[in-house]
């Protein structure tokens, strides 16, 4: 999984970015995950926590370049 390869690896932040609304309000813990793909996101959520993780929907070009700034030094 990519986000565990990033997480393994130390690179954090970390931005998700997702076109599906249905993603976006599991992962952000507005929904709760269908029964079939339960353990996926549970253990997805629980890698969120011990990192500096955002999650965002759609693939606006200008908050990309703005979270992509915030992190440049």
């Amino acid at each position: 999984m990519g986000i565990e390869y990033c997480v393994e690896h130390n690179l954090v932040p970390l931005i998700i970015e997702t076109d599906s609304l249905m993603a976006h309000k599991i992962l952000c813990g507005s929904w709760e995950a269908p029964w079939l793909i339960s353990l996926n996101v549970g253990y997805i959520t629980r890698l969120m926590m011990d990192t500096e993780v955002e999650v965002q929907t759609g693939n606006n070009y200008t908050t990309s370049v703005k979270h992509l700034n915030r992190y440049k030094q």
